[in-house]
Formats: C-alpha cells, sequence, structure tokens
C-alpha cells in the first residue's frame, strides 16, 4: 500500500494518475483540472485525464480531452484507441473505426486496438475482417481470450457453429467469466469422452434466459446415458421440478451440498459438447417447458376474475431487460413506446398483461393488467404465460421461456442484436414459435413498433 508520505512527496500529475489507477475516480479528475488549468501541452495527461472522465461517464467531455492529445501528438496511439473505444459505446461505429485504423498505423502492435478494431467490424456488418482483426488480436498477444471471445460472438451470429461453439469455450480465460471458473468443480466434459455410466452436473450460466434457451441439451446428455444433476437457481426451482421429474435436482443455494458425480458441465457449453457444429443439428422442438395444469388453472381463475367482458385475445408485455446487463438500455424499451399496440387493443379487444417484474407501468396510458406483485418465481410466470395468446417482449428472460413454451413470441430486437438470433431473418432455428422484429438502425424502436403493430392489427395474418 502506498504511504501518504510517499503520495504526497509526487509531482501532481503522479497524484492524479495513482488516484485514477486505484479507482478514485473524482479525487484523479480534480487533480488533473488542478494540473492541466494552467494550459499544459502534456498529450498523457490529457489522454488520462479524458479516460476518468470517460469512466464517470462523461463521454463528451472524454473525447474533447482526447482531441486535445492529438493535438499535441497525433500520433499518439493510446489516445487514437481510447477515442474510438468512446466512439463505439456511443455507436458512432464508422467513425470508431476510423481511430482504430489511426491507432494501428501509428503503433501496429497494438492488438487491444485490433480487438477494438474488430468490434466496430462487426458492428458495422463487415463480419470476415471482424474475424480477421479478432484473430490479429491474439497473433500479436496469444493469451488475448477477449480477443477469442469476440471472434466466437462473431462467428455465432454468423451461424458458423462449427467454429464458434468451439471458440466460445476462450470465454473462461477472459476476465469476465474466469472467477466463476476458477469455483467450478472439475473435470469438466465437452463431449471428447463417453459420458454413458457417469454422474455429470450441469450448471445455469448467464441470464435466466440463457438457461431457458441450453436446458434443453440437459435431455440430450441424458439420452448418452448420464445420470444428470441440473443446479438449478431457487427461482427456476419449482418450474424445473414441473419439467424435468427424471432428473436430479441440485438447488444453487449457501451452504447446499453437492452430491457425488464424475463430470461437470455448464449449460452453455452444452452445444459444443452435443456435436451442434450446424444451425441444422439445432434440437428444436415446438415446445420443452410448459407449466403445471394446477398452477395454470389457478392463473385462469384469476384472469377471468378480473375481466368483466372476455376478451378475444390475451398479450403479455415486455418492455425492459434485467438492469444489471450491459446491454440492457440497448435492448429496452419505454413502455409509452407499445402505444400504437393499447390502440389495437381497444378496437379488438384484446387485453395487455403485463409479465414486467419491478419496473412500473404508470408513465403509460395503457390499459395493461398487471399481476406483477403475485409472480412469486418463474413457475408462476410459466402459468400466467400458458393463460395468453401471444407475448411480445424484449430480449429477455421471459421471451425464452415463453419461447421454450411454444407460445407464439415476438421479440423486438436491438440493431445489433444478441448472436443467438442471428442474421436478416425474423425466425429463429432455436425456437419454432418465434418472430422477432429488428431495429433498422441503432436505436429506432419507431420503425419495429409500427411493424408489430400493422401485424397485430391484421386480422387476417395469423400471430406466427
Amino acid at each position: 500500500m502506498l504511504g501518504l508520505e510517499t503520495f504526497f512527496n509526487m509531482t501532481l500529475l503522479e497524484q492524479a494518475n495513482t488516484l485514477a489507477q486505484s479507482g478514485q475516480l473524482r479525487p484523479a479528475r480534480a487533480l488533473y483540472e488542478q494540473y492541466l488549468s494552467n494550459g499544459t501541452e502534456n498529450a498523457v495527461a490529457w489522454n488520462n485525464y479524458g479516460h476518468v472522465l470517460d469512466d464517470l461517464g462523461d463521454k463528451i467531455a472524454a473525447l474533447i480531452c482526447f482531441d486535445r492529445a492529438l493535438t499535441i501528438q497525433a500520433d499518439y496511439a493510446q489516445a487514437h484507441c481510447n477515442k474510438g473505444f468512446v466512439l463505439y459505446e456511443m455507436h458512432y461505429d464508422a467513425e470508431a473505426l476510423l481511430c482504430f485504423d489511426a491507432c494501428i498505423a501509428a503503433q501496429p502492435s497494438f492488438a487491444v486496438a485490433w480487438n477494438n478494431r474488430g468490434n466496430s467490424l462487426r458492428a458495422l456488418g463487415h463480419f470476415d475482417q471482424a474475424i480477421a482483426s479478432f484473430k490479429q488480436a491474439y497473433m500479436l498477444e496469444a493469451d488475448f481470450h477477449n480477443a477469442r471471445w469476440n471472434e466466437s460472438l462473431c462467428r455465432l451470429l454468423i451461424g458458423d457453429y462449427s467454429q464458434g461453439w468451439q471458440q466460445y469455450e476462450s470465454r473462461w480465460q477472459a476476465p469476465a467469466p474466469s472467477g466463476q471458473m476458477l469455483e467450478t468443480p472439475r473435470p469438466t466434459w465437452l463431449g471428447k469422452e463417453p459420458i454413458k455410466g457417469k454422474r455429470i452436473i450441469l450448471w445455469p450460466e448467464g441470464g435466466d434466459g440463457d438457461v431457458f434457451q441450453f436446458v434443453r441439451f440437459a435431455s440430450t446428455v441424458q439420452q448418452m446415458g448420464a445420470h444428470v444433476i441440473l443446479a438449478v437457481r431457487p427461482s427456476s426451482l419449482r418450474l424445473f421440478q414441473h419439467n424435468f421429474p427424471q432428473f436430479e435436482l441440485l438447488t444453487m443455494m449457501e451452504g447446499a451440498l453437492i452430491p457425488a458425480w464424475d463430470k461437470q458441465c455448464s449449460l452453455m457449453s452444452l452445444p459444443l459438447a452435443c456435436g451442434i457444429d450446424s444451425l441444422k443439428k439445432v434440437p428444436a422442438s415446438a415446445s420443452y417447458l410448459s407449466s403445471s395444469s394446477q398452477l395454470q388453472a389457478l392463473w385462469h381463475q384469476r384472469l377471468q376474475g378480473l375481466t368483466l367482458i372476455s376478451p378475444r385475445k390475451r398479450i403479455g408485455l415486455v418492455w425492459a431487460g434485467n438492469g444489471i446487463t450491459d446491454v440492457n438500455l440497448d435492448r429496452s424499451l419505454a413502455l409509452r413506446q407499445f402505444e400504437a399496440l393499447g390502440n389495437i387493443a381497444q378496437q379488438q379487444n384484446f387485453q395487455l398483461v403485463s409479465l414486467q417484474k419491478g419496473t412500473a407501468n404508470t408513465e403509460s396510458s395503457l390499459h395493461l393488467l398487471d399481476l406483477t406483485d403475485e409472480l412469486l418465481d418463474w413457475a408462476d410466470t410459466a402459468a400466467l404465460i400458458a393463460n395468453l395468446d401471444l407475448v411480445i417482449s424484449c430480449d429477455t428472460g421471459v421471451a425464452h421461456l415463453a419461447a421454450a413454451m411454444g407460445k407464439p413470441t415476438w421479440i423486438l430486437s436491438r440493431h445489433n442484436g444478441c448472436w443467438r438470433w442471428l442474421l436478416d431473418r425474423n425466425d429463429s432455428p432455436w425456437y419454432p414459435s418465434v418472430r422477432l422484429f429488428r431495429q433498422p438502425t441503432f436505436g429506432d424502436w419507431a420503425t419495429v413498433m409500427q411493424e408489430v403493430a400493422i401485424v397485430l392489427a391484421a386480422q387476417s395474418l395469423p400471430l406466427l
């Protein structure tokens, strides 16, 4: 730990850099401002100040700082890279690409810039070039696992499952998930050896939507002759008890005893382990999750008791994703953006039902039936979905649950959508009941909702 005496013997710039490196951003910002207030022409200081401002969320001010650094030193590779990254975060992908190219021109061995360049190219739809850029990044730095992971996401997006799932395993060496892998029991099964007669733990990774999508492979593993132990989050326990009585369920709680086991595997590694090397091999059954008939009946009675006139259709709505994810703002809408659907619902006697937990709907004039406070877990949500005719949702866990149940599900997808929805199609090989509505450009939910309204209003058209 740095002593106070040592700290106060540093120069003002050294103090600012030290505070920034230790994550003390606001004090660092104050010292940078003090140091730079006399017009000091120090490119490194302006770059570092911009980095702190970006971390504090002031992206415009950060860009000004990076430009100031580049005015002082035009070939300053780090400032080009930092500017490009901020522009990429702001979805100015073409401008970001120019910055990364300038960075690489100044310093061709800058692996991070090659990786960031790949992300910009992927966002611009130049997938082959993006893959080549990611490859260059980890050729320069063999342990640059984020670049390998990014390459896998690009390959999965274009449907290259042969190499995509293989590369996807690089995520365990990347900084974000590596801690989870260290805490996971060994050895891992990835399909390279027979599993017949073995006890295997399949554990959840990612969000609940990921679990609902990939839990389908648990049955495949059982068909290979394994004894499946399915690790289950408490919120999914009742749902999975109903759907998977053939599996041994392990509730993931503090102090839970882990039964005897031979192998383990993440649910999201099962496409690789089960040999899903092409889109044609995706096991896309019409439905593989369901609600118990008892819960369905209870929710049917609850809905009937709140409706004086029986609606022609009941439509569930979800407009916001999980707030803890990086892409939440990109994939989420405001409820007021569904207003056109409210008009159609009134005209055609459709009842709109909220499936959105934890987000108030008072901002909208929609006549939205909201019973979400009564949804105790995913089993209740499934039972409510079973009583609906259609679910319209942003890309979140409810959409995956509804689709896994075979319920007609319309997914509202951001422009640079998740890799699992592939490219240029409105259907999904993963879910036969899904219809995708994609943003034509970043942030353009208006066009998406206009298309949804047209399809919903067209009574001669089926819901799928």
